[in-house]
């Protein structure tokens, strides 16, 4: 077992010997920071819910906003829960995480590879809306047709 926790702590650029020249240094460095990188973009992705600050949490479905969220998101969420119910998506006792990300920087971290998307991710990562009026759009810029 100290072997596995040795071998651990070598690759992420703990519990190695100190370099002894300023490239081994700097590449000590390196693997430090990325660790420590890597380590926060991980935990972003496990518990995004921290970077919003407003929740609404309605019928087993929670919504995530880093602005405050009208009073109708209820009224959406029992109106979406409904479609829902009929359909064959329906399971019992089901939760949902729905995270929207009215910025391009927050929904390109959260689900990278689908930025064309109108919304992508485990807890559903949504594009622009307004819960309001019930429109929702992609954060993707429009494409130009000649």
């Amino acid at each position: 077992m100290n072997r596995l926790i040795d071998l651990l702590q070598r690759s992420v650029g703990f519990g190695r010997t100190k370099p002894k020249t300023a490239t081994g240094r700097t590449i000590r460095n390196a693997n430090r920071l990325l660790t420590a990188v890597a380590l926060v973009w991980f935990t972003f992705h496990l518990f995004p819910q921290v970077v919003f600050a407003h929740q609404v949490t309605a019928k087993g479905v929670s919504v995530y906003a880093r602005e405050p969220l009208p009073p109708e998101t209820t009224q959406r969420i029992a109106e979406a829960m409904s479609l829902v119910s009929n359909s064959e998506l329906a399971i019992p006792g089901r939760t949902e995480r729905i995270f929207i990300c009215n910025q391009p920087w927050l929904y390109r971290s959260l689900a990278p590879t689908s930025f064309r998307a109108f919304a992508s991710f485990d807890g559903l990562v949504a594009g622009r809306h307004d819960l309001s009026s019930a429109k929702a759009a992609t954060l993707a810029p429009l494409a130009r047709h000649n």
